[in-house]
């Protein structure tokens, strides 16, 4: 997995790249510019902030586990302003995983999101990944249009007052991937 330079839409440069050990204080600021309305679309209807040890698990998630990807801005210094991951549910087969991803704000609409999730998508297929589920707030329009634009086939449904999408990544399948129970990892 290879860092690359990707253009915005207002032409800021952007650099997307795996996750290191190092970037959870960097995760961790990026949290504190986000507004309430992000944190609620991210982490669904709680006020939440994560700890250094929740950035931590993501900056030191094994190959086996899953993977995440940083976008980061690099002048004058680098500042990560975006974060996509999955954890791997291995326990049924075909392999699935969760999926989530978070932009900063004044990121947000610029077509990064977009990026990011091509790249784990990418990843995800290389890794054996059949599908990726998600949690999905249920007023988060851009995180649904991401997925609806996405060229995978997907399947949504609302439980418990959040729509849970799966994003069939196996062109071959025409029926749900997913297992009887629900998603396991946040």
């Amino acid at each position: 997995m290879s860092a690359g330079t990707i253009p915005l839409n207002d032409g800021t440069q952007v650099v997307v790249r795996p996750v290191r050990t190092g970037d959870a204080f960097p995760l961790l600021d990026m949290h504190h510019r986000l507004s309430p309305n992000s944190v609620r679309f991210r982490y669904l209807f709680r006020s939440y902030t994560p700890t250094l040890a929740d950035m931590q698990r993501v900056c030191q998630v094994r190959e086996e586990e899953g993977t995440a990807f940083v976008a980061a801005t690099s002048f004058p210094e680098e500042i990560i302003v975006g974060l996509a991951h999955y954890v791997i549910d291995d326990k049924h087969l075909p392999v699935t995983a969760e999926f989530a991803m978070l932009v900063e704000d004044r990121f947000q609409g610029q077509g990064l999101g977009r990026r990011l999730f091509q790249r784990l998508s990418q990843q995800a297929i290389a890794q054996g990944i059949h599908a990726l589920n998600a949690y999905v707030h249920l007023d988060n329009q851009r995180m649904m249009h991401l997925i609806r634009r996405s060229g995978f086939a997907h399947e949504e449904k609302i439980a418990y007052g959040t729509r849970e999408v799966q994003i069939l990544l196996d062109p071959v399948r025409q029926h749900s991937l997913r297992p009887v129970h629900s998603f396991s990892a946040r």
